[in-house]
């Protein structure tokens, strides 16, 4: 017998004033995120841990495990591993081998890899659920009035990218009942409304039934489940918009904040398609197309960035939270300032090459070179041309998501100089205002523009980087770390006794030049250890101290120190490796 048009499997009514659910059961659970599970949380904190402090209650290692676990079980897997070959404990400081080393760098590439298929997945979802139609081929058996033509992932995703979150009482209350497209920017304003009261509170059903209307499903526990595939299926499953709400609200994930944008600024609207089903999916497969397209334009460079490295999450807490006009990295040579900035507007702009440009200042680096100047033109003789940031500037304009600007060696000019009367509206409160260059045209900075820099202290330079430039750079400090000199060594399969001694000879020089750790990214053996020294350690030390004979003896003292114990070491070696005769007349 042929269903009464208005009902859906299962035998439950589908109101025609909204959207339903016309699951006969609900997957409020659904998760189709694309991530690399299989690594132990145990094996995956230790990992993490290279050159921690292995001591009672063990807060650091645990904290990187990121699940409770007692201190004896923790001891336990420490144990577990350690006879592994993976890692060991050293004067109270837990190492990982060379094989730990590998295993970590694996785990390491294969997020990477991982980040990239998430991307095109998610990118593929975004152009197909923003074709999905309320009323299509499949779904004419559910009572929808013949004249609705909402996109009901896109209508969600509009509200959040307008509203910044979306409460499931407002998607239940509001949004389930917009069944035509021009219905939808009133139920927005209406939301928004809501929000301005004093005491909104949607979680209170009183509250929201004044504010937001009757509920669809007026029994609180159907409601919850009713609604949650809606916010499963628009954010595909946690992929494009978070799976665990914060206080009832939903946001776009960082993926879904890069990618759904671009989808809401293309014009998209209801298509007739009858029952032909073949022409429906036909429809949805040629946005399969346009995101292979999209991607393949585009080149992609992998970062090589933890999503909880400490340095990232410190800049992006800086840059979202503080909303720092832009980011200066600081330290001396060989800290990873460079790479810590490349990486980072990798990881920013999610891969995305065309969205990162580098710059370097140097001592003749200008205004013209940096924001604007005239260019020789074969038919005018000079033409005003865009510099590096307007092309930046002009970038940002036209995408959503963040577009970079690396400026590298940061003090090695007169930073004020090269960028003008731009450095004021850098400010995050000044960001989209617009103001005059001196050729008379008028630009802003968009919000969406980040700046990110390197500097180190010992430039002569850096004393004219003014107050007013100052102010505008949230700094993050890298310092000489002894853990990444330990980690390159071990990876470079340098002798134990080598490892002893190189960095008791990084931790010396420290108190006299300060050294970054990568300067011994090469450092295999003693001969490698002893080039380092004499083509870059013992030249920078007679920089430093060509007036202070003194002080360089001392650092020349540090190396014949670290020669001596060097030697040693093979000495006893060599020792213990000779056959021991048994005494006379012992038997044996």
């Amino acid at each position: 017998m042929e269903k009464p048009k208005g009902y859906f499997e299962g035998g439950g009514r589908l109101p025609v004033d909204n959207w339903g659910t016309p699951l006969r059961d609900t997957l409020s659970e659904a998760d189709i995120r694309l991530e690399l599970g299989e690594i132990n949380p145990k094996l995956a904190g230790f990992l993490a841990s290279d050159g921690v402090r292995y001591q009672r209650p063990y807060e650091e290692i645990s904290s990187r495990i990121g699940e409770q676990i007692t201190e004896n079980r923790l001891e336990t897997w420490k144990k577990f591993f350690q006879d592994l070959g993976l890692l060991w404990v050293d004067d109270g400081t837990l190492h990982l081998t060379r094989f730990g080393h590998v295993v970590a760098n694996a785990y390491a590439d294969a997020r990477r890899e991982t980040e990239q298929e998430r991307l095109k997945i998610a990118a593929a979802a975004v152009r197909v659920l923003g074709r999905q139609q309320l009323l299509n081929p499949t779904t004419l058996n559910r009572g929808y009035p013949a004249d609705c033509d909402v996109l009901p992932y896109r209508a969600i995703w509009s509200a959040i990218n307008r509203l910044g979150s979306l409460h499931w009482e407002e998607l239940h209350r509001v949004m389930l009942r917009v069944m035509k497209q021009d219905q939808l920017e009133g139920a927005i304003e209406r939301i928004e409304q809501a929000r301005e009261k004093p005491g909104y509170d949607p979680s209170d059903p009183n509250n929201a039934t004044e504010n937001l209307g009757e509920p669809v499903y007026p029994d609180a526990d159907q409601a919850t489940r009713r609604n949650t595939p809606w916010f499963s299926a628009a954010g595909f499953g946690g992929l494009l918009i978070d799976r665990e709400p914060i206080n009832g609200r939903r946001s776009f994930t960082p993926l879904g904040a890069l990618l759904i944008p671009a989808e809401l600024a293309e014009p998209r609207s209801w298509e007739e398609f009858g029952n032909d089903q073949a022409a429906w999916f036909g429809y949805l497969s040629e946005a399969i197309d346009a995101a292979s397209e999209a991607l393949d334009e585009e080149e992609l460079i992998a970062s090589h960035l933890d999503d909880e490295d400490e340095v990232y999450l410190e800049v992006q807490k800086l840059l979202t939270v503080d909303q720092a006009p832009g980011v200066l990295f600081v330290g001396p040579p060989g800290t990873g300032k460079s790479w810590y900035a490349r990486q980072i507007a990798v990881k920013l702009t999610n891969g995305r090459a065309s969205r990162v440009r580098e710059v370097q200042f140097h001592p003749s680096y200008q205004y013209e070179d940096f924001v604007e100047g005239y260019v020789p033109d074969p038919e005018k003789g000079f033409k005003l041309a865009d510099r590096h940031l307007l092309e930046m500037i002009a970038l940002a304009d036209k995408v959503d998501g963040p577009v970079v600007l690396v400026i590298d060696e940061f003090s090695r000019t007169d930073p004020s100089r090269v960028l003008g009367e731009t450095m004021t509206y850098m400010e995050s409160s000044l960001r989209g205002v617009q103001f005059y260059l001196p050729s008379g045209r008028r630009i802003s900075i968009p919000a969406n523009l980040v700046f990110l820099a390197t500097m180190n202290p010992e430039d002569r330079s850096v004393d004219e980087l003014d107050a007013a430039m100052d102010r505008r750079w949230a700094k993050v400090n890298l310092a000489p770390d002894q853990k990444t000199v330990r980690k390159f060594l071990t990876e470079n399969s340098a002798p134990a006794r080598l490892i002893g001694a190189a960095i008791d000879l990084f931790v010396a020089l420290q108190d006299h030049i300060e050294v970054g750790h990568a300067f011994f990214r090469t450092v295999k053996d003693k001969p490698s250890l002893e080039r380092l020294w004499e083509s870059q350690i013992l030249p920078l030390a007679k920089k430093r101290f060509r007036f202070d004979q003194g002080a360089l003896r001392e650092v020349e003292a540090l190396w014949a120190e670290c020669l001596g114990k060097i030697d040693l070491a093979v000495a006893q070696s060599a020792e213990s490796d000779e056959p021991q005769n048994p005494p006379a007349n012992e038997e044996t």
